[in-house]
């Protein structure tokens, strides 16, 4: 990849995190919590903190430098109504994408209205973008218990691991 396209990408990227920035929550159902922080505490163990670490089942979406979605936003920006189009389009082979084959899908999931337009914008925010990741409870728990394992492996016998979650509304 050439350094013009990759600052291209990246300038399009931040245009739309900026745009976008606020509705990084769109497709979190109700109820649910956006993952968006893992934190780790340790006392008195000086090794493996960030092996341990990796043993978390959870990860949080990606982050451009350090504090944008990036990925999420990118996400979000895609109607809910061509998710499916382009979900099944996606999932063809290079040699049986064409306009005709969206068109079908379209017609498939009564999207009418976009026949015969190209959605090179929604694909690329399909392809470059990332689901929510929401938070799960079960997960952290199975996630606590392997990291315990993992210090009792190490010869911390007394480790505990607890896990905690901060929730908050947007």
């Amino acid at each position: 990849m050439n350094v013009k396209r990759i600052i291209s990408k990246s300038a399009v990227m931040v245009g739309l995190a900026l745009l976008f920035a606020c509705n990084i929550t769109k497709n979190v159902p109700e109820g649910e919590y956006l993952l968006t922080k893992n934190t780790y505490r340790f006392k008195n163990i000086q090794i493996g903190t960030a092996e341990a670490a990796s043993y978390t089942k959870q990860k949080t979406n990606g982050n451009f430098l350090f504090f944008l979605p990036i990925q999420l936003v990118l996400y979000n920006s895609i109607p809910q109504s061509i998710l499916p189009v382009l979900k099944e389009y996606n999932s063809l082979s290079k040699n049986n994408k064409n306009q005709q084959k969206l068109d079908s899908l379209y017609l498939k999931y009564n999207q009418n209205k976009r026949l015969g337009k190209n959605n090179w914008f929604y694909d690329f925010c399909y392809k470059n973008g990332e689901k929510p990741v929401i938070l799960d409870s079960t997960l952290s728990n199975n996630s606590a218990k392997n990291t315990e394992l993992f210090y009792r492996n190490k010869g911390f016998f007394q480790a505990k691991v607890q896990t905690k979650h901060k929730y908050t509304t947007s």
